[in-house]
């Protein structure tokens, strides 16, 4: 059985890189953590690491994930990766496009695919944008809410968007 070391240490210091390709740096954010005891008392941990901006050339198993002790350099496993570029998928719920939403407030809602940080924004043409604020979503979950107040009224759009990909719904009525 092969030992690795907890993801504290980890999070120092790890080297993901393409053969032959120069390494790709990445911190503590892109690292998401899941630990929990079973019914037995049998620890289990699950790392999901998200790799932002990093251009695919291409398809296949040409990139290799090491994963180094900061501690003990000699302490370290390297494992093929298998890369496909994703198609990430953001899908508002709710409001649909020319839907009326109050101007005090409202939480639009959906789902994605993707375990990147959302953001949203809510645009009306001659106002200033209105940022949302995230109620739930990923990593934590793949059902994300927003919260809006104090919108400006007229005729926007809704934009829910990550690093990797965006949905907008347009013609919302703000009154």
């Amino acid at each position: 059985m092969e030992r690795f070391p907890p993801a504290s240490a980890c999070a120092r210091s790890r080297s993901p890189s393409r053969r032959g390709g120069a390494d790709v740096p990445i911190d503590d954010t892109n690292i998401y953590r899941q630990c929990w005891k079973d019914k037995d008392d049998i620890e289990h941990l699950i790392w999901t690491i998200v790799f932002e901006g990093v251009k695919i050339v291409g398809q296949g198993k040409d990139y290799k994930l090491t994963v180094a002790n900061a501690e003990d350099s000699g302490d370290k496993a390297e494992v093929p990766l298998d890369v496909v570029a994703p198609d990430r998928v953001i899908m508002i719920q709710s409001p649909q496009s020319g839907a009326t939403i109050s101007s005090s407030g409202f939480a639009p809602h959906g789902t994605t695919d993707t375990l990147l940080p959302l953001s949203a924004v809510v645009t009306v043409p001659g106002a200033s944008s209105v940022n949302g604020t995230l109620v739930q979503g990923p990593p934590n979950t793949m059902n994300w809410v927003f919260q809006f107040s104090q919108l400006p009224t007229g005729t926007g759009s809704l934009t829910v968007y990550s690093s990797s990909s965006s949905q907008t719904v347009t013609g919302l009525t703000i009154s």
